[in-house]
């Protein structure tokens, strides 16, 4: 796939240049940021319901925070709440409501001084949540599990400690069939960061 190469050739630019110019541990900085946008579930099946009407568009957001590793080269660590998707088929219908904590290697390729591109790939536990009525009787899940994410960005610093950042990510098969009902997700998200120093 073309968007998993892209990924993996930021993660190993990002590897290269960090072995090849290593940042003194005093110019690395710590980041943590807030974002907001959409995510599209792509699976119309939810909980077994055959869809007459879909509201797969639902309005997310996350909180992140950043370990660096090289210049080019950090962990990242956050929490999503993605929204809901819905599925109504006559008098029938369903909702699921899914939250994840995530970890990420994330490696950048600068364009210029104040802007950058990045690559993630990791891994992430998910928590979803259903309700349906189903011929007149309703019922509930819950479930949870681990899957892999990768995701790409823009990200644009207005100034050293202030960053603006635009960034997709995908999210494969959220929630069981048997259970919750299952969907893979697309992020697009976007947000504010601060960049730090703990010392």
């Amino acid at each position: 796939m073309r968007i998993k190469g892209l990924i993996t050739s930021a993660l190993l630019a990002s590897l290269t240049a960090g072995t090849a110019a290593p940042a003194l541990a005093g110019d690395l900085t710590n980041w943590a940021g807030i974002s907001f946008g959409q995510t599209d579930f792509n699976n119309n099946n939810l909980s077994g319901i055959t869809p007459g009407t879909v509201d797969s568009t639902g309005n997310n957001f996350k909180i992140h925070l950043g370990f660096p590793i090289t210049s080019n080269l950090g962990l990242e660590v956050g929490y999503m709440d993605l929204g809901k998707q819905s599925i109504t088929a006559g008098a029938d219908n369903a909702n699921a409501k899914a939250k994840i904590y995530n970890v990420d290697l994330l490696g950048k390729i600068d364009v210029r001084d104040d802007v950058f591109i990045f690559g993630k790939a990791g891994f992430y536990w998910w928590g979803m949540h259903s309700d349906k009525l189903v011929s007149g009787t309703t019922s509930t899940a819950d479930d949870d599990g681990f899957k892999l994410k990768y995701g790409l960005g823009l990200q644009y610093n207005a100034t050293p400690e202030i960053g603006l950042r635009l960034e997709w990510e995908r999210l494969d098969k959220l929630g069981f069939k048997g259970t919750t009902g299952q969907a893979g997700a697309d992020l697009i998200t976007i947000g504010a960061q601060y960049n730090f120093k703990f010392f």
